[in-house]
């Protein structure tokens, strides 16, 4: 997946999840069709507002796809991930990586 295609499915699957009374900057722009590129691909904030919308269950294996698993104490991994290896644990997560 590209960096566009990747930002629009996590945007897509961050508004079905958890609609917003409010305008996000990362909301997919439904007027024009057109998307602001590489906001998760490239902004730890941006990733870290996507990954609140994960359940418990996701987000263990969420922490597993960065590379940690917290039984063998190395969840940490995750901790200095780059927003890009988010993005892509993210839809690997969620079974949206194509």
């Amino acid at each position: 997946m590209d960096n566009t295609a990747q930002n629009k499915a996590i945007a897509e699957y961050c508004e079905k999840v958890r609609p917003s009374p409010y305008e996000p900057k990362w909301r997919w722009k439904c007027a024009t069709g057109d998307y602001v590129p590489n906001l998760f691909t490239s902004d730890l904030n941006d990733m870290h507002e996507a990954e609140k919308v994960l359940d418990q269950s996701q987000q263990l294996n969420y922490q597993i796809k960065l590379g940690g698993h917290p039984a063998d104490n190395d969840y940490w991994l995750g901790y200095h991930s780059t927003a890009a290896q988010r993005a892509e644990a993210f839809l690997k997560t969620l079974n949206l990586w194509t």
